[in-house]
């Protein structure tokens, strides 16, 4: 359900409002209430509510100045107000309100801008759902779900990960390079890290190449070389595997 907040300073008028609606049928209901300016900031940073219906009018701090204190409050408002100069309108539009609405209040007009607060609502929160995962796409996490170890080997193996990533080295050239057979290392790795050894070395060549292009590299074809991949096509393979993207469409979300 979506959470209302109503501010007016007539208790009269905020009783009506609470009670004089059935916010049940609209998928709404009331959590909170607020009589002056001041006490409206507290509550509405302690409530986080999806609507605020407000008046302008209100003691203390104006109904404006308390949309424009809690504006990084992600709600959708509706002002009430006994003006209709266009001066109060003018600033409520700048502030984005979602209706600006004058006393007496009929009903149906209250319902209906309600509506429109719950799809503005919606909107927004599409928006910074989109938000999240376009940041979580540019800058992913590929290492976060490697499990610290305190093995030696393992550390070796990681370190020689790092030295050699530009490198186009195979399994056979670790397993010459510190004398245990492959299915040893694998396991070990494995068990100490919760990641194969080629998914640990793929992560960190998509880690390398990320930061690459962020400091400007975007020609693929050196990018791949840099980090240790045997071509372009299969580069941009493994970094949509682990991105969820393509190269160029990556690439597009940085500029």
């Amino acid at each position: 359900m979506y959470k209302i907040v109503i501010v007016e300073d007539e208790h009269l008028i905020r009783k009506g409002l609470k009670f004089g609606i059935d916010y049940s049928s609209l998928d709404c209901v009331v959590i909170g209430e607020a009589e002056d300016g001041k006490q409206a900031i507290e509550v509405l940073n302690e409530l986080n509510p999806d609507i605020v219906i407000i008046d302008i009018n209100l003691p203390i701090k104006t109904g404006l100045q308390v949309l424009g204190e809690t504006s990084h409050l992600h709600y959708s408002a509706i002002i009430l107000s006994g003006y209709s100069e266009f001066e109060y309108a003018q600033k409520a539009i700048k502030l984005d309100v979602v209706e600006y609405l004058t006393k007496p209040l009929q009903p149906q007009k209250l319902i209906e801008a309600i509506n429109k607060a719950k799809n503005k609502h919606d909107s927004v929160k599409l928006l910074d759902r989109i938000g999240e995962q376009t940041n979580a796409i540019k800058q992913p996490n590929l290492m976060t779900s490697v499990r610290q170890t305190t093995d030696v080997l393992v550390k070796e193996m990681i370190e020689y990960i790092k030295e050699n990533y530009h490198e186009k080295f195979t399994m056979n050239d670790v397993v010459k390079h510190f004398g245990y057979s492959e299915t040893h290392l694998s396991n070990k790795f494995k068990k100490h890290t919760e990641l194969t050894f080629n998914d640990y070395l793929n992560r960190y060549r998509i880690t390398i190449a990320i930061e690459l292009m962020k400091q400007g590299l975007v020609d693929f074809n050196v990018l791949s070389d840099r980090c240790g991949f045997s071509n372009t096509q299969y580069f941009d393979k493994v970094f949509t595997k682990y991105v969820t993207i393509s190269l160029k469409e990556y690439l597009s979300l940085l500029q």
